[in-house]
C-alpha cells in the first residue's frame, strides 16, 4: 500500500486530510501531510527499505479547542509503528497550526 494512502486511511477519519495543500479553501480545519524519504537497509546495491521522515499539518480556527483532536492525530499517527510523533505549536492570531513530526519506515517492495 503506498505511503499516502496509508496516511489517508488513519487521518481522514479524524479530519479532512490532503498531500501537499488543501485545494477547498472553504475548508477551516484539516490536515496536510508530506514526507522527505531516505533510502536504505541495501542489499544488491538496491535499497530494501526508506525512512520516511513524515511532517503532518493541523490547521484549525484560532478559538476552536483542539485538545481531543491533536491527541486522536497523535495516536493515529503512533499505530503506524513508526517513532512517536514529535509535536511543535506554529500558531499564530490568524490561526492554530500543529506541526506532528516523525519516521517511519517503508519496504520498498510495498
Amino acid at each position: 500500500m503506498s505511503t499516502n494512502k496509508i496516511l489517508l486511511e488513519a487521518l481522514t477519519p479524524i479530519l479532512p486530510t490532503f498531500p501537499d495543500v488543501n485545494p477547498d479553501e472553504d475548508i477551516k480545519e484539516y490536515l496536510i501531510f508530506s514526507y522527505d524519504v531516505k533510502a536504505v537497509s541495501y542489499g544488491d546495491d538496491t535499497p530494501q527499505e526508506r525512512i520516511l521522515a513524515v511532517r503532518v499539518d493541523y490547521f484549525a480556527p484560532v478559538k476552536k479547542n483542539t485538545m481531543a483532536t491533536r491527541e486522536a492525530i497523535t495516536t493515529a499517527l503512533w499505530a503506524l509503528d513508526g517513532t512517536y510523533p514529535y509535536v511543535s505549536n506554529d500558531s499564530d492570531k490568524l490561526g492554530q497550526h500543529y506541526v506532528f513530526d516523525f519516521e517511519m519506515l517503508e519496504d520498498t517492495d510495498a
